[in-house]
């Protein structure tokens, strides 16, 4: 499964880049360096999910509850992270690149669709 999603990884850039005109900068910038972090990604974000559903069945009433909140903190903190990295240059090339995105979500809807 891994191979297949790093397979589709070149049609989803050009997909994004469909609306956001300078995706391609980040592209540009690390190379084949974000294919690498990506997959990687993808790799741990599927193992880490098996481990968690595992856990879930094994948990009941409010322990199962208690793990959820965990999981839906350690997610938050991950998607925070994304939106605000560290790197100064990394925040400034993404903010660069939303001031030329597509904003109409019916249209970006139709042009990932495409």
């Amino acid at each position: 499964m891994n191979e297949i999603l790093a397979e589709l990884l070149n049609e989803m850039q050009s997909k994004i880049g469909k609306v956001s005109a300078l995706m391609f900068l980040l592209d540009w910038i690390g190379k084949r360096t974000d294919e690498k972090i990506i997959n990687f990604s993808i790799k741990k974000a599927r193992d880490q999910s098996w481990k968690i559903a595992n856990e879930f069945w094994a948990l009941g009433g409010f322990e199962k509850i208690n793990r959820v909140n965990q999981v839906d903190e350690s997610i938050k903190s991950i998607g925070e992270f994304i939106k605000n990295p560290k790197s100064g240059f990394l925040a400034f090339i993404l903010k660069f690149i939303s001031r030329f995105e597509e904003k109409n979500i019916e249209t970006i809807i139709k042009k990932l669709k495409e």
